[in-house]
């Protein structure tokens, strides 16, 4: 990252150490400081190319100056700046999401269902750590199995991203409650 460029660049910030090439684990980042420089103020507008992120469900972006948050996946934000550098302004949430990582039970892996709010998981393997998590990557709940069965009360009418991990391998699933 240099200055002296007309260009608006941006870079991430992690324990007071600004990256401009990030060598981080993207998968799933949460609330990571993103940094922005200007040589001059003006409009300006953040996007992703969704075929270089080709593995991310969703990446969230909060300007927290207004409080606005876009999920940089479906849609670009445009905002005004000014010159210099301002490494609070923003921060980001990248969600990798996965459909199939197997995980087994004599060949048969969980199941989910949704009925009621509630979400069942059944052909669990015993000690596996169930993590619930809103759309905004929020985690919402977190079990640790003691038999093959688990029910967790989802209150709220949204799409949950539900993560089951045993033995190093990881399962995770888009799942929508309808109440």
């Amino acid at each position: 990252m240099g200055t002296g460029l007309s260009k608006p660049q941006t870079y991430s910030s992690l324990y007071n150490v600004n990256y401009a090439y990030n060598a981080l684990p993207i998968d799933n980042v949460l609330n990571l400081s993103l940094g922005i420089y200007c040589q001059t103020a003006g409009n300006a507008t953040m996007s992703i190319s969704k075929i270089n992120a080709p593995r991310l469900s969703k990446l969230h972006l909060k300007d927290k100056t207004n409080g606005i948050e876009t999920d940089l996946m479906t849609s670009n934000y445009s905002f005004n700046l000014t010159a210099g550098i301002d490494d609070k302004r923003f921060v980001i949430t990248a969600q990798h999401v996965l459909t199939y990582n197997k995980i087994e039970k004599d060949g048969n892996g969980p199941n989910m269902t949704m009925n009621s709010g509630k979400l069942f998981i059944n052909n669990l393997l015993n000690n596996s750590t169930v993590r619930v998590y809103d759309v905004m990557g929020r985690l919402i709940a977190k079990k640790i199995t003691l038999g093959s069965i688990l029910e967790i009360l989802l209150i709220d009418s949204e799409m949950y991203i539900v993560q089951i991990e045993n033995r190093g391998k990881t399962l995770t699933r888009k799942l929508i409650n309808r109440l």
